[in-house]
């Protein structure tokens, strides 16, 4: 069991919102901010106001290893990059939290929990969009381009 597991299987504090929006990740020294890896491609598939899911194609950037971003937290972060149609590009930081194996049938890779350096910060679009009323399929592209603000 995680230790900030709550009641049922929900791991955040925050309400999840399923999603699908292309997204681009690359692993960060969280104190100097530099890059040390290069940018590898990601699919976030549920957003909470705290963080958000990633589905990523392994469980390596390059050389480095997400388990070592898991493990010390402290140290290196993840840069998601988003490139929301309305325009502009939006950088967001955060610590992994955990690492699964994504097993579907016809599918590979690794699902992450990524929770935000500071949520606060978040986009006006991304918060209008955690705000906005359940959608029966909820695509967060869409939903974010169609959205003004940041």
């Amino acid at each position: 069991m995680w230790p900030w597991h709550k009641k049922g299987d929900e791991r955040r504090g925050g309400k999840r919102r399923q999603t699908v929006v292309q997204a681009s990740y690359r692993v960060i020294d969280a104190v100097t901010r530099r890059h040390l890896t290069t940018e590898r491609g990601a699919q976030i598939i549920d957003i909470s106001e705290d963080g958000c899911g990633l589905l990523l194609p392994e469980p390596t950037a390059g050389d480095f290893s997400l388990k070592t971003c898991q493990q010390f937290p402290k140290d290196y972060l993840l840069e998601i990059k988003l490139n929301p149609s309305s325009g502009g590009t939006w950088r967001l930081h955060g610590a992994v939290r955990w690492l699964v194996a994504h097993k579907k049938p016809g599918q590979s890779g690794l699902r992450l929990g990524l929770r935000f350096e500071d949520p606060v910060v978040l986009p006006g679009q991304w918060q209008r969009l955690l705000l906005a009323p359940p959608e029966p399929t909820l695509q967060a592209g869409t939903a974010l381009a169609d959205a003004s603000g940041n």
